[in-house]
C-alpha cells in the first residue's frame, strides 16, 4: 500500500514537471519576424532604443552567447543619431537591410546586413550580402 502512495507521487511529480516545462517552453518569445518588413520595422526600433533583447530575438536564436553579442553590438551604436533602416531586393525578394546613420561627430555610416528566411520566420544573418 505505502508502495503504491511512492508510486503515485513519483508519477505526480513527474508530470508536474512536464506540465511546467511545457508552459516555460510555450512562453518563450517567438524569434524572427513575420516579413521582411516587420524585420526592418523592430530591427530600426530595437537600434534606435538600444534594445539588445529585441535584436537578440532577431536573431533567430536565444541563449547566453546572443545576448552577450546583442548587447555589445547596441552599444557600438550609442551615440549615433538618425538611425534607419531600409530594404533592398536581392533577387526579386527583400534579403538585404540596409542600416544609415550618423556617429556623434556628425559622419554618416551605412551598412548591410543580411535577412534569411527559416520556414515562415524571417531573421537577421550576419554573413555578408554578397
Amino acid at each position: 500500500m505505502r508502495r503504491n502512495w511512492v508510486v503515485a507521487g513519483v508519477v505526480a511529480i513527474a508530470v508536474v514537471w512536464l506540465v511546467v516545462v511545457t508552459v516555460l517552453i510555450s512562453r518563450e518569445p517567438e524569434t524572427g519576424a513575420s516579413s521582411p518588413e516587420q524585420l526592418r520595422d523592430r530591427l530600426e526600433q530595437a537600434l534606435s532604443t538600444h534594445d539588445a533583447d529585441e535584436l537578440g530575438l532577431l536573431l533567430g536564436q536565444t541563449g547566453s552567447e546572443v545576448d552577450e553579442f546583442a548587447g555589445a553590438y547596441v552599444d557600438k551604436l550609442r551615440g549615433t543619431t538618425g538611425l534607419t533602416v531600409s530594404l533592398r531586393p536581392d533577387g526579386g525578394e527583400s534579403r538585404v537591410a540596409v542600416v544609415e546613420g550618423a556617429r556623434a561627430d556628425g559622419s554618416a555610416f551605412a551598412y548591410e546586413v543580411s535577412l534569411s528566411r527559416s520556414g515562415d520566420r524571417w531573421r537577421l544573418d550576419l554573413t555578408p550580402p554578397l
